[in-house]
């Protein structure tokens, strides 16, 4: 199978950042696989990007949460990979979980 790029653009996720010198795109896909098992996201470090699935199977998008949680999840596989050259996945899932509860959780003083 073969991956399709979304021509989305999403208000909350980047279309790029730097960490390390080094800039990284992140791009949207309706469709994403690695030999051809879908995907909800990628890290690439060799081509410095981050592949988001913002779409289901059958086509609806995929919630704001979610799309959310992977963007985090693969964000921090580059601030690990950045760290160590690794990319554990119980690691990056978990910092993507708190992130999220972070992001949907705090609270600011009211004026």
């Amino acid at each position: 199978m073969k991956d399709v790029v979304a021509n989305e653009k999403l208000p909350y996720i980047p279309e790029t950042f730097t960490l390390g010198c080094h800039t990284f795109k992140v791009q949207l896909y309706k469709e994403l696989y690695d030999d051809n098992d879908p995907l909800y996201g990628q890290f690439d470090y060799d081509e410095q990007v981050i592949r988001i699935r913002i779409f289901k199977d059958n086509g609806k998008p995929l919630s704001r949460e979610c799309i959310l949680n992977t963007y985090y999840h693969e964000l921090f596989h580059t601030f690990n990979y950045l760290w160590n050259t690794g990319s554990d996945e119980s690691l990056a899932s978990t910092f993507a979980m708190l992130m999220c509860e972070y992001e949907t959780t705090r609270k600011y003083a009211k004026k």
